[in-house]
């Protein structure tokens, strides 16, 4: 059965315009042309630089705010340090040579951390 050709009103072309203009984007967009970027491959990392303990790590300050604490290796593990707010010299809290510090949180004026597992 054929159907009967449809009126275009403002209300249907208020639909068609929108569909139009993304049509008219689309065929602006090029002939199917494709552009490969040459790019060098990024720099190799070293594995014992990408496994190295960081310098600084794990910030927090104190909850009366007068103490920021970190943790950073000492002899190849990682410690706890506390510095005094406004102060360059930092205290070492602990000294652990077998295991890192595996996290810490203030308790007050105290720290409570944990040891990594040894494996």
């Amino acid at each position: 059965m054929i159907q009967p050709m449809r009126t275009i009103t403002a209300h249907t072309t208020r639909s068609i315009i929108p569909m139009m203009a993304g049509l008219v984007l689309l065929a602006s967009c090029g002939g199917g042309e494709t552009t490969v970027a040459t790019q060098a491959p990024p720099p190799t990392i070293e594995m014992k630089d990408f496994f190295k303990n960081p310098e600084k790590a794990s910030f927090q300050i104190s909850p009366n705010g007068e103490y920021m604490s970190y943790r950073a290796p000492w002899k190849n593990r990682m410690n706890i340090f506390v510095k005094k707010m406004g102060e360059a010299e930092a205290v070492q809290v602990t000294t652990d040579t077998v295991r890192d510090i595996g996290g810490y949180f203030w308790k007050g004026d105290r720290l409570v951390y944990t040891r990594c597992e040894r494996r």
